[in-house]
C-alpha cells in the first residue's frame, strides 16, 4: 500500500482516529457547549468534546508551536464576560469553527463592556467563528496584544446581539506584526453612530493585512482606522458601507505606509473634499480604489484621483 497523509492514532482512554497530517501532525480537541464537559477525560474526540473554547486553552492539554488544533463544534454558544475572558496565550493553535450559516459557532459577549478574547501568543488562527455582542458599547471583540504576532483571523463573522460594540477587532500592540484579518463581515447598525470601526489598528505595527472583507455600518470615525504609525500594512480588496454622512471608510494617520488597493466604498455622505476624503491613506499607496458617493444610482469614483 502506497503512502498517505492519513495517519491513525490512539487517542488516551483508547479510542482510535483516523487523521489527516496534511493539515497537522498537531492533536486535535473538540469544543461543544450542548454536549461537552470540561474537565479530565474529556475534549479528545466530537463524542466527548470540551464544554468551552476557553479550558481548552487553559487547561494544559494543547502545546505550543505543534501544530494542535481546536474544533469548535457546529451550535457551540460561548459567553465572554471578562477581558481575556477567552485567553489565546498558546503560539501556534489553530481554532476552527465547524458547521455552516447559523449552525456556526458562536462567541457572544456580555456583562462588562471589557469583555474580549485575546490574542497573545503568536501564529493563532482563528477562523468560521461568529462573534456577537450583548452589552452596549462592548469596547472590542478580539485584542490582539503583546506577543500576538501572525495572529490570523478568517472567515469570521462580527455582528450585535442585544448590545453593540465599538470596535471588533483592535491591534493593540507594537509587538503585534503582520497579523491578517481575511475574508471576515461585520455588520453593525445603520444609523446611531453606534460602533466606531470594525479594525482598529492601534499600535505601531507592521505588515498589518485587512483583505476581503465586507463591512457595513454607521461607523463613528471608519470601518477601518488608525491613529498610529503603522508601516507597510496591506488593505486590498474590502467591500465598505459606511452609513455615517461626511466620516470616512478608511482613516489613517499622516505617517502610515504600505498598500491600500481595489478596495470598493459606498457612502451616504463624504468629508468636506468629496469622494477623495473618502479615504485618507497617510502615507500609503493607493491603487484602484473606487468611491461611490451617495445613496444610490451613482457610479463609483476613482479615489484618490490620479493627478
Amino acid at each position: 500500500m502506497g503512502r498517505t497523509s492519513l495517519e491513525v492514532n490512539q487517542q488516551p482512554g483508547g479510542m482510535f482516529s483516523i487523521e489527516d497530517m496534511s493539515r497537522s501532525t498537531g492533536n486535535r480537541f473538540y469544543v461543544d457547549s450542548n454536549t461537552g464537559v470540561d474537565g479530565a477525560g474529556y475534549g479528545r474526540s466530537p463524542d466527548k468534546p470540551f464544554d468551552s473554547l476557553a479550558y481548552a486553552l487553559s487547561s494544559g492539554v494543547c502545546t505550543a508551536d505543534k501544530g494542535d488544533i481546536i474544533y469548535v463544534m457546529p451550535g457551540h454558544v460561548e459567553t465572554v464576560t471578562a477581558a481575556a475572558g477567552i485567553a489565546c496565550n498558546i503560539a501556534g493553535v489553530s481554532i476552527i469553527g465547524l458547521g455552516t450559516g447559523a449552525s456556526r459557532p458562536k462567541i457572544q459577549f456580555g456583562s462588562s463592556t471589557a469583555a474580549t478574547l485575546s490574542i497573545t501568543a503568536s501564529s493563532v488562527l482563528i477562523e468560521n467563528l461568529v462573534f456577537e455582542s450583548d452589552i452596549a458599547s462592548l469596547a472590542r471583540c478580539i485584542n490582539v496584544q503583546s506577543g500576538g504576532d501572525r495572529a490570523v483571523i478568517r472567515g469570521c463573522l462580527f455582528q450585535d446581539g442585544s448590545g453593540t460594540r465599538s470596535a471588533d477587532i483592535t491591534v493593540n500592540h507594537a509587538n503585534a506584526d503582520y497579523c491578517k484579518i481575511q475574508r471576515c463581515e461585520f455588520i453593525a447598525a445603520d444609523s446611531g453612530s453606534v460602533p466606531d470601526c470594525c479594525v482598529d489598528i492601534a499600535a505601531a505595527v507592521d505588515g498589518c493585512e485587512v483583505s476581503d472583507c465586507w463591512m457595513t455600518g454607521d461607523f463613528n470615525t471608519a470601518a477601518i482606522k488608525s491613529g498610529s504609525i503603522h508601516l507597510n500594512c496591506r488593505i486590498l480588496r474590502n467591500v465598505i458601507e459606511q452609513k455615517e454622512s461626511a466620516e470616512h471608510a478608511i482613516e489613517f494617520t499622516a505617517a502610515a505606509t504600505g498598500i491600500i488597493g481595489w478596495n470598493v466604498i459606498g457612502v451616504v455622505g463624504v468629508a468636506a473634499g468629496g469622494a477623495a476624503d473618502t479615504i485618507d491613506i497617510g502615507s500609503c499607496r493607493a491603487i484602484e480604489n473606487y468611491v461611490a458617493d451617495g445613496d444610490a444610482d451613482t457610479s463609483g469614483k476613482l479615489t484618490p484621483p490620479v493627478t
